[in-house]
């Protein structure tokens, strides 16, 4: 039941987004404990080593998503 939590209208628009500069992301979640933009949980399909550093560090250069954890 995804679509019950306030969060899914932003997941939703910025999953396309990130998909464009990070093919490898399969999901994301923005928890309501993050307050829809200090906390993500991105999910990746991973395929070589220290690929979760580069697509997380790509992530911190894209605006706002800087402020994450």
């Amino acid at each position: 039941m995804r679509w019950l939590r306030a969060s899914w209208p932003s997941e939703t628009l910025f999953l396309p987004i990130f998909k464009m500069n990070f093919p490898e992301i399969v999901d994301i979640a923005l928890p309501a404990e993050g307050v829809f933009h200090n906390l993500v949980f991105v999910s990746i399909r991973k395929t070589y080593p220290m690929q979760a550093y580069k697509i997380m560090h790509g992530l911190w250069g894209m605006g706002q998503m800087m402020f994450t954890n």
